[in-house]
This record gives structure tokens, C-alpha cells and sequence, in this order.
């Protein structure tokens, strides 16, 4: 009798530890048995409709915008201040969402949505808007135990997925991370060297007359100095402005009929100058403007390489 008591509490040990092992690995067993589906997270079709990005998480948010071939960054949808993102990243991410993956459809149960990872602060819900104003969202939630897969929640069917993390690199609402890196767009002015530049004129403050770069260069010394410029980098978004009548006016004309002016003003951050960067096409009769922040380093630097 003794000893079937404890071959009893010896399978109840046995079982109850199964239990506790299945129990622990539910998100593993619940990916095992899930359902298989190939899809795309935006129709192939809509690839040249979209017209604009929202992100965001918490209380942060980030918006992509098409601007006729090209597209800017904003962190306001109403503000007037925007930067151009790299055209080939937004380009890049179209593709990954329209192209056709393999996703497993894990839980139709709200009460699972937070088990995923779908709390307010680390959610990323993203928006796309096509050419009519209409929309769809996708809702980013946590990683898997490995960080090798991602869960996904499409709000309009309330239902769970988990997809692979190639789409990990773009769930990222830094200005720095969408934005292109040089103060001077190539995106916006079209691809152009330092040999397409075909005249600097600079104005400082307190100063009558501009200066031409060109003047008492030869060609190498010229093309050298363009090209630092060309290679600069800013700092993401710039707003506060402390004074305006900029310190410096540089402006760089194309080869193409196009036109280039950056004007530098002092920020009211220390150690920090705003950049508003005017575009014009004399073919197009179109001009573009954004504000943009460099360091002091870069300014001096900008400085040294002009004047």
C-alpha cells in the first residue's frame, strides 16, 4: 500500500511537471500549431498609391510624405517644418511590405492581444494613405524569445500574427533614421556631383557684398572644397530659430537650371545652428523649403571651407 502511494504522488510529480513546462512554453506550442498564411501586409497593387506614412508610439509619432518624386519627413503633420527622408529607404520599405511572405495566425482572443506585446508604450501602430485619402493600419507588437520574429495585429480583423523581423530595421521613429543624412539633398536637386556646381556666392552678416567661392581657385581646389560641402551632415529637424537675419547665406547654382540657397541662423540652443534649405527649379518653377540643425563644429567647418 506504501509503495503505491508513492508511485501515485510520483505520476503526479511527473504530470504536474509537463503541465508546468507546457505552460511556460504556450507561445511556442500555440507557433507550432498556428496556421500558416501567404500574404502581403499591403497589396502589390497599391505600390505606387501611397502617399504618406504615420507612425507612432506613445506619444511620439513620425510622418512620411510624398512630395511629388520625393518624399519628406515631419513629426507634425501640420507643421510647416519638414526634412527630405532618403527616398531609397521609403522606397525599400514599400517593397518589403508588398512583397509576399509567410505569416502564422497565433490567437483570435482579445484577451491575448497584451501577451503579444500590444501595451500602449511599446506598440507601433503604422498608417499608410493612398492617393484617395484612404487608409489601413498595422499594429507592431512585441518580439519573440529569440527577437527573431515579430507579432503583428491587424485592428480591422482583431487578429494576431507573427511575421519575420525584416521590418524590425524600419519600426523606428527617429528623424535620424528616415531622414537623409547630408545638408544638401540629392533627393530633392537630383544626383549631382561637385563638377555640376557651377557657382558658389556666399553673403555674410554685416557684410556689403557677396563672395564668389569660385575666385582664386583652380579647378581641383574648387571641386574639392564643393564636394566637403556636399558630404556635410546635419542633426535631424531644426525649429528654434533666435534670430531672423541669418549669419550666413551661401548660395550654389547647378548646371540644370537649378538653385540652392542655405541660409544659417543662430538657434537658440547652445552650441547648435538651423539651416533653412530653399530649392528652385527654373525648368519646373517649383521651390522647396526645410530646416534642418548642424552642430557649431559644422558650421565653423562650413565656414573654413567657404570663406
Amino acid at each position: 500500500m506504501k509503495l503505491n502511494k508513492t508511485l501515485i504522488l510520483s505520476i503526479i510529480t511527473v504530470l504536474l511537471f509537463f503541465t508546468y513546462i507546457l505552460s511556460f512554453n504556450s507561445h511556442f506550442t500555440k507557433t507550432d500549431s498556428s496556421v500558416k498564411i501567404q500574404t502581403e501586409l499591403v497589396n502589390e497593387k497599391n505600390i505606387n498609391r501611397i502617399t504618406k506614412f504615420q507612425f507612432r508610439q506613445g506619444n511620439a509619432s513620425l510622418y512620411l510624405i510624398k512630395t511629388d518624386d520625393f518624399w519628406v519627413i515631419k513629426t507634425d503633420e501640420e507643421s510647416k517644418v519638414a526634412i527630405p527622408a532618403d527616398t531609397q529607404k521609403v522606397e525599400a520599405f514599400i517593397k518589403n511590405l508588398t512583397q509576399m511572405r509567410t505569416i502564422r495566425k497565433l490567437s483570435e482572443k482579445i484577451t491575448d492581444f497584451n501577451n503579444y506585446g500590444f501595451e500602449d508604450y511599446t506598440t507601433i501602430f503604422l498608417r499608410y494613405y493612398l492617393e484617395d485619402d484612404a487608409f489601413s493600419e498595422l499594429t507592431f507588437g512585441g518580439q519573440d524569445f529569440a527577437l527573431s520574429t515579430r507579432y503583428l495585429m491587424v485592428p480591422s480583423k482583431a487578429l494576431v500574427y507573427e511575421l519575420d523581423d525584416s521590418l524590425d530595421k524600419y519600426l523606428d521613429l527617429s528623424v535620424q533614421n528616415w531622414s537623409e543624412p547630408t545638408i544638401i539633398s540629392q533627393n530633392v536637386a537630383g544626383k549631382f556631383d561637385e563638377t555640376d556646381v557651377q557657382r558658389i556666392t556666399v553673403s555674410e552678416k554685416n557684410k556689403e557684398q557677396p563672395v564668389a567661392l569660385l575666385y582664386n581657385l583652380s579647378v581641383n581646389e574648387y571641386y574639392t572644397k564643393v564636394s566637403k560641402l556636399l558630404s556635410l551632415r546635419h542633426g535631424g529637424i531644426g525649429e528654434s530659430i533666435a534670430s531672423d537675419t541669418p549669419e550666413l547665406v551661401l548660395k550654389m547654382e547647378l548646371g540644370n537650371k537649378k538653385w540652392i540657397t542655405l541660409n544659417f541662423f543662430e538657434s537658440t540652443e547652445e552650441n547648435e545652428f538651423i539651416v533653412i534649405s530653399q530649392y528652385y527649379s527654373e525648368l519646373l518653377n517649383k521651390k522647396y523649403s526645410f530646416t534642418s540643425k548642424i552642430s557649431l563644429w559644422t558650421y565653423n567647418s562650413i565656414k573654413e571651407i567657404i570663406l
